[in-house]
């Protein structure tokens, strides 16, 4: 929000709350997905490659759950349910499981009349809570990208969502259906987790194969983004040159960007000493967010 608010678009106060608990699914999904994601090198090298292992048994159990429908083609709703089922189960995913565990849960945070979408892009996915009214730019829509690096953002900032016309919704939640998806999502993580660790374990190193170990030995050996996916800033280019260019203007200790801070603070409902401490925080995180990647 400080980021919008240098850039001169300050956030409306209609999406500050839902711009809170979009931050609050990204978080919530980061923290099932503990061990990361499988296919971006910081990841990869923090956990030893655990993050790749668990996605590649996330994605044999998707598979053995699409599998159940014994030829009947699988709906892209049911499909979501799996993938966000398997990523919980194991602890780590890729794009596509990270956007369909944040659908299946943001579903129980909607507004009247929001709706989430898991959404595809040119080889990436995510997902968005969108309102009725928005308008072909997404101005009012939020992106929740857990796998990017980056707080949830409005559609014009997101490095991948800002163009619109090249997306595509692939599942659509309301409250109504977002509860159902929650409950078939569950079913399956409690069905597999009543086979105990031990069998979460079997499936791990099940796929810990001497060519698989060599591959991801000759991917961590390759430069950054080759092999495995460097890791990717949630606003895009444009938009965090612009930041960065006004906070690099400024002194460190300015009035200005500390009151600017604490506003925004104080429309999240902190103020006072705590505010002021909340205020240098956002600070310190607009500059990582806009700092040169």
């Amino acid at each position: 929000m400080l980021a919008r608010d240098i850039d001169g678009r300050r956030v409306s106060p209609s999406e500050v709350g839902r711009l809170r608990k979009a931050n609050d699914s990204i978080g919530n999904t980061r923290q099932l997905l503990q061990f990361g994601r499988g296919n971006v090198d910081t990841d990869l090298r923090e956990t030893d490659n655990k993050s790749g292992w668990r996605t590649k048994a996330a994605r044999q159990f998707k598979d053995e759950l699409y599998a159940r429908g014994g030829g009947r083609v699988v709906d892209y709703p049911e499909q979501m349910t799996h993938a966000a089922a398997a990523a919980v189960v194991f602890g780590a995913g890729n794009c596509g499981e990270y956007a369909s565990t944040t659908s299946v849960y943001h579903s129980s945070q909607l507004d009247a009349r929001e709706t989430v979408h898991r959404v595809a892009g040119s080889n990436h996915a995510w997902a968005e809570a969108r309102v009725p009214a928005d308008d072909g730019i997404g101005a009012s829509t939020i992106v929740m990208d857990g796998w990017a690096k980056g707080p949830a953002v409005l559609a014009p900032d997101s490095r991948f969502a800002a163009r619109r016309e090249q997306l595509r919704s692939m599942v659509q939640l309301d409250a109504a259906r977002g509860r159902d998806a929650r409950i078939a999502t569950n079913d399956l993580i409690l069905e597999m987790r009543a086979k105990g660790p031990a069998e979460v374990e079997r499936r791990i190193h099940q796929g810990v194969t001497l060519s698989a170990r060599f591959t991801a030995v000759i991917d961590s050996l390759l430069p950054s983004g080759i092999g495995d996916w460097s890791e990717q800033h949630v606003l895009n280019d444009a938009f965090a040159g612009r930041v960065r260019a006004h906070l690099d203007a400024w002194p460190v200790d300015s009035a200005d960007l500390l009151a600017r801070a604490e506003r925004i603070a104080g429309e999240f409902g902190v103020a006072g000493a705590t505010g002021k401490v909340q205020a240098q925080q956002i600070i310190a995180a607009t500059r990582a967010l806009a700092a040169l990647r």
